[in-house]
């Protein structure tokens, strides 16, 4: 049994060794992939030609929704509170009355000034007609000039009062106009913070309630320095960021799950790069229609990246990795495989892949059947057309 085992065994080796010296060459070299593909024939497999079309390219970033104005409700004069005219949450329009504060105080104050304001006036008609009086009484040389420049400083003494009593009257018309606090801004307001018969002290009163607007909103968003470079292409970028326009390249905004697309400009750049994060913050002014782009949520934000040109595109599928470049797979006029290098460029449409340099439009490359083709193993291509998803 043991006998019949080593036979088997030596057999074994002796037909792998037959195959190994059959397949040398005079040289005495191996048979090279290329001599093993005739031996087996040429290995069927797909290929595809690149892409060439104009396209928008779009870059994705994720952007924070602030809101464009947002303000905190405080009482301007102190007093208590007695109502509050809106509800939580509501919509307000700029001017709409929000909070009373009992006005009695300074309605009284408004008739004092008022009495005052009458008590001037009074007062100049006096002085004007002594003043008069008085020129006559010079003209005859009843009086002395003395008397005569007592009786007109009298005159700017009664107007100089007369102005100060106006503004008296007028601070306390504000005043009184204060303890309305109406709406600053159109917006949203949020719940009250302060509830109806609290005392309000001016100028130490906690804040009444916050407004924020919702008809245009910011979005924030951090771009890489190689995406800044890269921006500078655009003539319209190039010349926002040089202070020549107020406008900067459009975007796109989407919130998660929702299929709704925002749309709006580029406002502001900052004036430098961060040096911890090596990013540029941006802003831009989107349109909330809708009103759910609310303050403080996150969301999908795409920046039109250069104008329109045209690129070689390829399915990402075929776009390979190594350890030092991304490559793809392209099968010669011989039919003989060959890997080639190639500089890549963003995602379009998430699934095809811009190719910089590296191939040409007339390059076939390996769409299917990769695991068959090894460099320098002659194929037998089949042309398909699906190198863009329709």
């Amino acid at each position: 049994m043991m006998k019949s085992k080593k036979l088997t065994v030596i057999s074994v080796f002796a037909t792998l060794a037959a195959l190994c010296f059959s397949g040398c060459g005079k040289n005495g070299a191996g048979a090279n992939a290329s001599d093993a593909s005739k031996m087996v024939g040429a290995p069927p497999v797909e290929v595809i030609y690149p892409v060439k079309k104009s396209v928008e390219l779009w870059d994705p970033y994720v952007s924070r929704i602030d809101s464009q104005y947002s303000v905190d409700i405080q009482a301007r004069v102190g007093g208590y509170l007695e109502s509050v005219n809106f509800k939580d949450g509501d919509f307000v329009k700029k001017g709409d009355l929000l909070f009373v504060i009992d006005p009695r105080p300074y309605q009284a104050l408004v008739d004092a000034a008022k009495a005052q304001v009458k008590d001037a006036e009074a007062r100049i008609v006096l002085a004007e007609s002594n003043a008069k009086r008085a020129d006559e009484l010079y003209a005859t040389k009843a009086i002395s000039k003395e008397n005569l420049e007592t009786r007109k400083s009298e005159l700017l003494r009664a107007k100089a009062a007369l102005l100060s009593a106006q503004a008296q009257l007028k601070q306390a018309e504000l005043d009184l106009e204060f303890t309305h606090v109406r709406a600053p801004i159109s917006g949203r307001v949020s719940e009250r913070l302060v509830d109806a018969g609290n005392l309000i002290t001016a100028g130490q009163s906690p804040v009444l309630a916050r407004i924020v607007s919702d008809g245009k909103v910011y979005a924030y968003f951090e771009v890489s320095e190689r995406d800044m470079i890269r921006y500078m292409d655009d003539p319209k970028m190039l010349d926002f960021i040089a202070g020549k326009t107020k406008e900067g390249p459009e975007v796109k905004l989407n919130l998660t799950g929702e299929k709704k697309v925002y749309k709006g400009f580029v406002k502001y750049v900052d004036n430098r790069i961060d040096r911890d994060s090596s990013t540029l913050r941006m802003r831009a002014e989107v349109v909330n229609d809708d009103g759910k782009l609310v303050p403080g949520v996150f969301a999908n934000l795409s920046v039109k990246a250069v104008p329109n040109k045209e690129y070689l595109m390829l399915p990402e599928a075929v776009v390979n990795t190594d350890m030092l470049s991304r490559y793809v797979v392209v099968v010669g006029d011989d039919d003989v495989v060959r890997f080639a290098p190639v500089e890549v460029g963003p995602l379009y449409n998430r699934d095809m892949r811009i190719i910089k340099s590296g191939i040409s439009e007339k390059d076939r490359i390996l769409y299917k059947g990769m695991f068959r083709a090894l460099p320098g193993v002659k194929v037998s291509p089949k042309l398909v057309n699906t190198a863009e998803k329709k």
